[in-house]
């Protein structure tokens, strides 16, 4: 099962989507950059996302093969049930996490909009 949202930004559309699957595991993930990692910004990228998955236990960023950063949260629930309360509550967390930290992302993607 996958639910869909998006969060706007800085004029950007951030998609966060949902996933219940078979395992133990229910993921929230946000695509923070799609394709965006350059030779310019992957140092100053990488060290980003260093910081951050060293300041929270909740939140995970990495980068992906296709230079992307993802943002993930990883919710370990009983097969077949799921607190959707909690899963609502990490859900709007994750948002506010966004919220506060994507700005950091767009200055590093974007240096000429600073």
């Amino acid at each position: 099962m996958i639910f869909r949202t998006s969060v706007i930004l800085y004029g950007q559309s951030i998609p966060l989507g949902v996933i219940i699957d078979d395992t133990i595991y229910a993921m929230i993930r946000v695509n923070i950059a799609v394709h965006a990692i350059t030779d310019d910004n992957y140092y100053e990228i990488f060290n980003l996302i260093m910081r951050l998955n060293n300041k929270s236990k909740l939140f995970k960023y990495y980068l992906t093969p296709d230079l992307s950063v993802i943002l993930d949260v990883c919710i370990p629930y009983e097969k077949d049930n799921i607190s959707c309360p909690l899963l609502y509550s990490l859900v709007a967390v994750t948002v506010k996490e966004i919220e506060k930290n994507y700005g950091e992302f767009i200055k590093l993607l974007f240096p000429q909009n600073k």
